[in-house]
């Protein structure tokens, strides 16, 4: 601090709200020589301080211009978006249009009212609102951040008068504000003036007791908010668990909100309301119509000036742990703190503190994450609906080529077995409505047992008097607090007994894992089903089986009593019947200091055996065991719908394939491609968020670890935003980014973050290499690896080498190279199992694609030719000496046993120790394709060169290359094998 003439200027103007006592205040007065008279406290010191500081007058204004100016850019950015993805909709609707009836009658069966829904999205892209939703508890302070926030005091902010209804804050030149009543009165009120401002607040606040009373639906406040640009909406809410009415309409405005703030009171005791805020954050993530973008949403601790200062690092750590435990994705940089008072009390200075910056920060990167998160939703619902009309399309295509009359037999067939699906499904559906039922039976059982036991009763029943309520003349008082700390106990005890049993995660794995058994075999039967209509022509269903998403239900709600029923896991369940009735009223009239433990033991005894005769007990029970299979029923019902919209087109297409006349299909399928290929284009253009910027990696492009067809692999450094640095494989497209290839290439990218595996190689995300001239080259970021399987077991590189079996001389330097084979064996058959339990196949598989780290493990990698099972029909992709008959044939459909085939060949070269290709060539007489998939002799490579695997190895080999795709073992039989060895 520099001494000033009457006054003083400040480097930090935090400290000034920061003085420990009214003492070192004083000091500070003197100091600056500033009469002391009349400071009475610490916050007179303050204001003393405030009044006679000297700070810059545009500090306010610099810092809101830095923040509309992101705003200004995120709203030009998301006008360009818009423009570009309402002009994919009108294109879309046009091809629609174009299609016959009965492929419109296919595609309106899976997305209803098709039509309708496109022109309602069209015209909502065509609205320029944002919407931000700010919710919170009560008390919480909403209404003072959101005065904060627009600089206005426009909202009332006592405790008596909090909101009692929604507030829609909008950008005016002039001053006024719409009150529109639950009948759909509206009235005006010029708020330029206090008597105005005034009025409003009594629209706006409690009339009574009860929120529901309010008279008005919402108010709408229109005023020249410096953060807020044309467009930009911020809304004020009731508290959450105000009401159950409020509650869902907090709901209906998480529909079309972009975003939304949470605001929690940091002076409640323990902070975080996990119960409230996990209810908050479900229903946002259910509205959502993609995956939920973390992004989107910001926490404010609000009143942290009243949380004391020994206090603040434990209370920061307990807040963020709980919002963790309520949200997966929660990311530590999405909590603010702040004192709502102090920065209010600043502003009129020029002033604005740190907390109160970098809440404007996040603002400045919450609304356009949220603008690119609403345009993203657009995009994939787009995307969705050309890839069915693609797959309906390739259908009538291929059903036009083939024989009418097999096409007939064909069809029957198709018929009987989806009729068998939808059996199935229906049969699922029930048997786990059964197990469902039964684990509550169980569950039900299992919790009388528990509350009878003798040696549980004594941990609820024995209290010390530190743990007792105080007592009080009314006995009513003492009857509700009493019954507050037993269900308390009972809830904590009940909830350890359930961690140290694993009565959970038993009845989640049990219920789960019939859902799984089930729908996988069926999955297998749908990818079957639609395989068989592709034929040779299909790559469209890469994407489908990832973007066709299980559409919820929003008014599924789970059933409870009153807010009793937020007591989390089955000790809430059940600790949520007790009751302390008029049974006890003799005991709680003698309740007194010197004899609470003894009563308290008294009462708990019969607040438990209120519980044990409850008849709601088991219907609680059962409804904590439902919340398991809650939506099951939805995705098992699914499937029976795709099913019958392709029965129902199929037999269109019976009808269809008899007429002789063409139609616009085959036009309206390349139209369809066409645009996918466009917005896909667009979208990485325009609207991806990439995971990193070139500036995050350090890497050589002119020096290559390698190169394929596809693309090319550089070595790099990248910089996490932890800021610690790891090496990493650059994967950079040979080729541009256009319309040819870049479906193809968002489909690795979305494969790759699926694969979560030790033996897949790790992705860490992608970039974008922006040229000169427009030319963008995507790169993939990945794992570094030391070294591939045929540097190990082909190539003499002394470095990785080991020794095939094939080349050792005795029989323990034999078992030693068995054993060493076989650890690097059975990774890569961990790794293929997990790919194919996927529903994706390889196709390109080979030692040069397997890589492996320093610490030896293996990782496959490569995966730009992987596509879905029922992707794959026809296309002759990878290696040739790696690939099986049916694939080395341009015709039919080949499945995840293509890469069992080469993973024959594979074991044949790490047993040999030589390329299969090498070894191979000079017998080729005619073509591989020709020698390979001939029925006399099909050429394969020879296992009697020299020291021949034994017979156990020979006869899995030659069944993984077996001609007859059916008759090759599956990638875990493999697994098998090896860990046998």
């Amino acid at each position: 601090m520099a001494k000033m003439s009457g006054s003083f200027s400040i480097e930090k103007a935090d400290d000034i709200f920061d003085l420990p006592d009214m003492k070192t205040g004083m000091d500070f007065l003197k100091q600056w020589g500033i009469s002391t008279k009349g400071v009475k406290n610490t916050k007179g010191a303050i204001e003393l301080l405030l009044e006679n500081c000297k700070f810059r007058e545009d500090v306010v204004r610099e810092t809101i211009e830095m923040v509309t100016s992101g705003l200004k850019e995120a709203i030009v950015e998301s006008k360009r978006n818009r423009d570009g993805l309402i002009k994919s909709f009108e294109e879309m609707l046009s091809i629609y249009r174009q299609l016959p009836t009965n492929h419109q009658a296919s595609l309106n069966k899976v997305f209803p009212t098709l039509e309708d829904t496109t022109n309602q999205k069209i015209k909502e892209l065509r609205s320029n609102e944002c919407a931000v939703l700010v919710a919170g508890e009560s008390v919480a302070g909403k209404s003072s951040f959101i005065n904060l926030l627009v600089g206005v005091d426009l909202l009332p902010t006592s405790q008596l008068s909090c909101s009692a209804t929604f507030c829609e804050l909008r950008y005016s030149t002039k001053k006024y504000a719409v009150c529109c009543t639950k009948e759909g009165k509206k009235t005006k009120i010029d708020i330029s003036a206090s008597e105005g401002m005034e009025e409003l607040k009594q629209h706006i606040s409690y009339i009574t007791e009860d929120v529901d009373d309010n008279e008005n639906e919402k108010v709408e406040i229109y005023w020249p908010f410096d953060i807020l640009e044309d467009g930009i909406v911020i809304i004020d809410t009731p508290g959450i668990g105000t009401s159950k009415d409020m509650t869902e309409r907090i709901q209906q405005y998480l529909e079309n909100a972009f975003g939304c703030i949470y605001v929690i009171n940091s002076a409640y005791a323990g902070g975080v309301q996990k119960g409230r805020i996990m209810d908050f954050l479900r229903t946002v993530m259910n509205l959502s119509e993609e995956q939920f973008n973390p992004q989107t949403t910001m926490f404010v601790c609000n009143k942290w000036e009243q949380v004391p200062t020994h206090d603040k690092d434990e209370v920061m750590k307990s807040n963020n742990y709980k919002l963790r435990q309520c949200f997966p994705d929660f990311r530590t940089d999405q909590v603010y703190y702040l004192s709502t008072d102090r920065a209010k009390q600043a502003l009129p200075h020029g002033l604005i503190l740190q907390d109160h910056k970098s809440i404007l920060r996040g603002i400045n990167k919450l609304l356009p994450a949220s603008l690119e998160n609403k345009h993203e939703a657009y995009y994939r619902w787009l995307s969705t609906v050309l890839k069915r009309t693609q797959f309906i399309l390739k259908v009538s295509k291929y059903t036009r080529r083939e024989n009418i009359e097999n096409l007939k037999v064909q069809i029957q067939n198709i018929e009987k077995q989806m009729y068998n699906l939808q059996q199935n499904a229906k049969t699922s559906i029930r048997k786990l409505q059964e197990e469902v039922q039964n684990e509550a039976d169980g569950l039900h059982y299992k919790v009388i047992h528990l509350l009878s036991s003798q040696d549980f009763l004594p941990k609820i029943t024995q209290w010390e008097p530190s743990q007792c309520p105080p007592a009080d003349k009314k006995w009513k008082k003492v009857s509700g607090s009493a019954s507050e700390v037993i269900a308390q106990r009972l809830t904590q005890e009940i909830n350890n007994w359930e961690r140290r049993n694993g009565i959970k995660a038993s009845i989640k794995d049990k219920i789960i894992g019939r859902f799984k058994r089930d729908f996988e075999l069926m999955e297998d039967q749908i990818n079957d089903i639609e395989g068989m209509f592709l034929g040779d022509e299909t790559r469209i269903l890469a994407d489908l089986q990832k973007t066709i998403k299980v559409p919820r239900n929003k008014k599924d709600k789970m059933k409870g009593k009153g807010d009793k029923q937020n007591m989390v896991g089955i000790g809430g369940a059940v600790a949520v019947l007790g009751t302390l009735g008029k049974e006890s009223k003799d005991v709680l009239k003698k309740y007194k200091r010197d004899n609470c433990h003894l009563k308290m033991t008294e009462v708990t005894n019969v607040y438990i055996q209120n519980i044990l005769k409850s008849k709601e007990l088991k219907d609680n029970l059962s409804r904590f065991v439902q919340r398991y299979a809650k939506g099951i029923d939805k995705i098992a019902e699914l499937i029976p719908d795709f099913l019958e919209a392709d029965r129902q087109m199929l037999a269109s297409l019976k009808v269809e394939a008899e007429q002789t006349k063409a139609d616009n299909s085959p036009a309206c399928l390349q139209s369809c491609i066409s645009l996918q290929s466009g917005l896909d284009l667009f979208y990485v253009d325009s609207m991806m968020h990439v995971d990193y910027q070139l500036s995050d990696i350090n890497c050589n492009w002119d020096d290559k670890l390698g190169q394929g067809s596809f693309a090319e692999v550089f070595f790099g450094v990248l910089k996490s935003n932890d800021g610690s640095k790891h090496d990493v494989a650059l994967k950079r497209s040979r080729d541009i980014i256009d319309k040819k290839s870049v479906t193809d290439i968002l489909l690795e990218d979305r494969t790759m973050r699926v694969a979560k595996h030790e033996n897949f190689i790790a992705y860490h995300g992608n970039a974008l290499q922006r040229m000169k001239g427009g030319k963008t080259y995507w790169v993939m970021i990945m794992e570094y690896c030391a070294g591939s399987l045929k540097d190990v077991f082909v190539d003499n590189h002394s470095q990785y080498k080991i020794e095939n079996p094939a080349n050792c001389r005795t029989i323990s330097e034999k078992e030693s190279a068995f054993k060493e084979m076989s650890v690097f064996g059975v990774q890569l058959c961990q790794g293929l199992d997990y790919l194919h339990s996927k529903k994706l196949v390889h196709r390109d598989l080979k030692l040069e694609n397997v890589l492996f780290t320093q610490k030896k493990i293996v990782k496959l990698t490569d995966v730009g030719l992987t596509k879905p099972e029922i992707d794959i029909s026809g296309t002759m992709t990878g290696s040739p000496v790696y690939m099986a008959p049916e694939v080395l044939i341009p015709k039919g459909v080949y499945n995840k046993s293509a890469d069992v085939y080469s993973l024959g060949i594979m074991i044949w070269e790490m047993w040999y120790g030589i390329d299969a290709a090498d070894h191979i060539g000079p017998r080729i007489m005619k073509t591989i394709e020709v020698d390979v998939t001939r029925a006399e002799d099909p050429l394969r490579p020879l296992m009697n060169i020299h020291q021949k695997p034994d017979g156990e190895w020979i006869k899995l080999i030659e069944r993984c290359w077996s001609p007859d795709p059916s008759k090759r073992p599956s990638a875990a039989d493999v697994l098998k094998f090896f860990k046998n060895v």
